[in-house]
């Protein structure tokens, strides 16, 4: 009996041999079923005019044939598989064009089709919805149970990022698809009424083009590269805000709205225009203090050193705050004490007369020396006598003689105390001052020198031998009716910065002993003031060159832009004292050009920094207030640029984009673009061949090692009539292998970037 097919099903298992030729076995892997609507149709189907085209990506596959004798019918369904045992689906869709015609007489009537995949039936509907930060499978998954329930969602990959996406009937089904696919850095395609959605789909790949599965010599194998899309500089252009005044050519700092979009390190930017500018750093303003003097104590505490341990030897300065229920206060004025053996301030610049005229009873000729001292308020301690001499020589007949000296800061706190000596040797106390108070500095005190009896010194002055290291605080004031409590604050020894030594959990407390060491010290005191107290009644005029703040601290010292109130005006300062902004213009751009009341708000302005005053990077031209400033980036594929020299591309604009977003984007241009794009076009007989898919070709002739993907697929020859031959896959492979977003969500970067 001959061997023949064996259809399971067909006939009893008993009556044919399963062990049919190779041949046989061949024609059952390549036989091809073309169904119309369900019905099997090859027949019908004009041989070689059958052409399937499969296209990278979303984009839907078409197909292409002739129908014999009746006409098909319009939106049939089309399928074609290959094989039988375990079919491979090369095409399923529907029609969408036919064109009537006839083959060499009118009466053998043909019809040209043109089929789209199930891409188009997914199309008849507009999907809606809303999704905010929810997994693509999830989106992908309720689309199509709503609005497709007929298509599957078996491929659509499970765990996908989430996206937030919005449709509203605008596009079809494939845009919103797209859409979310873009979101991702993923891919598409529908296939037998089943939806595809992945990242990447590498199962199944197609076996190399090498030795041992060469390529077919029809068409030819060809390889082209081609240099017209090289790009291996590329600029970039993202989001920026606009300038809240306007910048003249030259300056250093950009004042701008907020300084959300730049980058805290720097970078560049640009302006309208061609001005590209760059900077080195930002400030985002915001913070500042109240116009005026602030709020603070008026008088200053009153510190004595007296015996005992704690405090660090040195000399220590004091200070106080209100505390209310909004806020702090600023310090008071400063008070001073020395804490160890104890010792009057030096007060060798203190400035002495004498009036003319002759001394008192002393011979002619004799010399006579005047000394001043600083006694403490108990008056039981001296300074060092030999601090401050001023010595005559008596020239003329007895007399009387004033001493007069100019009260320095140093005696303040102290009791300034004259003495005399002449060719005797002794000390003698000529007069005792009073208490020298701050209002008393600058002023001038004098004592009469009219007795060389006056009472000795006993030595000079008295030695200190005890330890003064503990400081009585007095004359801690209370503050209003909303004061609540107040904080002591005290320098380090030798220090400036006043550090938290105590809080007075009371309005009433005067004093206060302290015994503290510097290490135990805590916060620095404030520079803004906070408490809501009255600051005394003022204002700065228009015109003004500074203007008076409570709460410098945050301010640059080298100078930048502030704006008073809810943006009514914007200065530009240059510099700043203890109490003021400075170098304001009186006029023009940055001036002060209304009345600015005592307690006005002043914060410092969102400001990019460090812009080069001339040359390269500098603003060269005004720029106008309200001019959007935007981030630029460049990148640069150095190794390519040395190969082929720079190519530069058209600027990528994206004004969504902050820096970081930016530089991925640039980079995953140049992952594409800055080496030359090469495609090698070759046909196969391999049923694996699908685009998207990567393929690898290593052939010694032509010579050819590349690792490429798969762009475009015609499949021909598929009812060719020969017995055991493969449809023929025309294959387009190329080095441009995936999305742009696909490329950002790997994260891909150009070998050798630079910014």
């Amino acid at each position: 009996m001959p061997y023949q097919v064996a259809v399971l099903g067909s006939a009893r298992l008993n009556n044919f041999r399963l062990d049919y030729s190779p041949l046989e076995a061949a024609i059952r892997l390549t036989t091809v079923k073309i169904y119309l609507d369900g019905v099997e149709a090859q027949g019908r189907i004009l041989r070689n005019s059958l052409t399937i085209r499969d296209v990278i990506n979303d984009t839907p596959n078409t197909c292409q044939f002739v129908v014999l004798g009746t006409a098909p019918a319009p939106g049939a369904v089309v399928r074609i598989e290959l094989g039988l045992d375990t079919p491979i689906l090369l095409f399923n869709g529907t029609l969408q064009t036919i064109d009537y015609s006839y083959l060499a007489l009118p009466t053998q009537e043909a019809w040209a089709c043109a089929a789209i995949d199930d891409t188009e039936r997914l199309n008849r509907l507009r999907p809606y919805g809303a999704w905010a930060n929810v997994s693509a499978t999830t989106v992908a998954q309720e689309l199509v149970a709503a609005f497709a329930p007929a298509f599957s969602t078996t491929h659509v990959q499970a765990g996908l990022d989430p996206v937030s996406v919005n449709f509203d009937t605008t596009e079809g089904f494939s845009g919103a698809l797209k859409q979310i696919a873009k979101l991702i850095g993923g891919y598409f395609y529908v296939e037998d009424l089943g939806l595809h959605l992945f990242l990447e789909e590498t199962t199944d790949p197609p076996d190399p083009v090498d030795v041992d599965h060469p390529p077919l010599n029809d068409p030819a194998v060809r390889s082209a590269t081609d240099y017209s899309q090289l790009r291996n500089r590329v600029y970039g252009k993202g989001g920026g805000v606009g300038t809240i005044v306007e910048i003249a050519a030259g300056e250093t700092v950009i004042a701008v709205e907020d300084t959300a979009w730049y980058e805290a390190t720097g970078g560049v930017v640009v302006a309208p225009g061609t001005q590209r500018i760059s900077y080195t750093g930002l400030v985002t303003g915001g913070t500042g203090g109240l116009v005026g003097p602030g709020a603070a104590p008026s008088a200053a505490p009153i510190a004595t050193p007296v015996a005992g341990t704690g405090v660090t030897a040195g000399a220590h300065d004091y200070a106080y705050t209100h505390v209310t229920a909004a806020g702090e206060s600023l310090p008071s004025p400063l008070g001073h004490a020395v804490a160890g053996p104890w010792q009057a301030p030096n007060v060798t610049s203190m400035s002495r007369s004498f009036t003319a005229g002759a001394f008192g009873p002393v011979p002619a000729g004799t010399v006579v020396e005047y000394k001043i001292a600083l006694q403490n308020v108990a008056g039981t301690e001296d300074s060092d006598l030999s601090t401050i001499n001023q010595s005559f020589t008596s020239t003329g007949a007895a007399g009387y003689s004033t001493i007069q000296w100019v009260i320095s800061a140093d005696m303040v706190g102290y009791i300034p105390k004259v003495a005399r000596r002449d060719n005797s040797g002794t000390w003698y106390s000529i007069g005792v001052g009073a208490v020298v108070n701050p209002v008393d500095v600058g002023t001038v005190r004098s004592v009469n020198d009219g007795s060389s009896t006056a009472s000795g010194f006993a030595g000079g002055h008295v030695h200190v031998t005890a330890s003064r290291q503990q400081i009585a605080l007095t004359g801690i004031a209370v503050g209003s009716s909303s004061v609540t409590s107040r904080k002591v604050y005290r320098t380090a020894a030798g220090g400036t910065q006043l550090k938290l030594l105590t809080t007075i959990a009371d309005n009433t407390t005067t004093t206060y002993a302290d015994t503290t060491a510097d290490g135990s010290l805590g916060a620095n005191a404030p520079t803004a003031d906070t408490s809501g107290l009255q600051q005394p009644a003022g204002q700065v005029l228009a015109g003004s060159t500074s203007l008076i703040v409570a709460g410098l601290g945050p301010f640059a010292v080298g100078g930048g832009w502030a704006v008073i109130g809810n943006g009514q005006q914007v200065i530009r300062y240059t510099g700043k004292t203890t109490t003021a902004l400075t170098g304001i213009p009186a006029t023009g751009v940055g001036a002060i050009t209304a009345t600015v009341p005592y307690n006005s708000n002043v914060t410092t302005a969102p400001s990019l920094t460090g812009i080069p005053p001339s040359g390269a990077g500098s603003i060269r031209y005004p720029i106008k207030e309200g001019d959007p400033v935007n981030i630029w980036i460049q990148r640069d594929d150095t190794a390519s640029q040395a190969l082929y020299g720079v190519h530069e591309g058209p600027p990528l604009v994206d004004e969504r984009r902050a820096s970081a977003s930016l530089r991925a984007l640039c980079d995953a241009e140049l992952a594409l673009y800055a080496n030359p794009i090469e495609t090698v076009t070759y046909a196969t007989r391999d049923v694996k061949t699908k685009s998207g898919k990567p393929v690898t070709l290593d052939l010694p002739t032509p010579t050819i090692s590349v690792d490429l993907v798969i762009q475009d697929v015609t499949i021909d020859q598929i009812d060719s009539g020969v017995p055991g031959l493969r449809p023929r896959f025309t294959v387009s492979a190329s080095t441009v292998r995936f999305s742009l977003e696909d490329i950002l969500r790997r994260g891909a970067a150009a070998p050798s970037v630079t910014s």
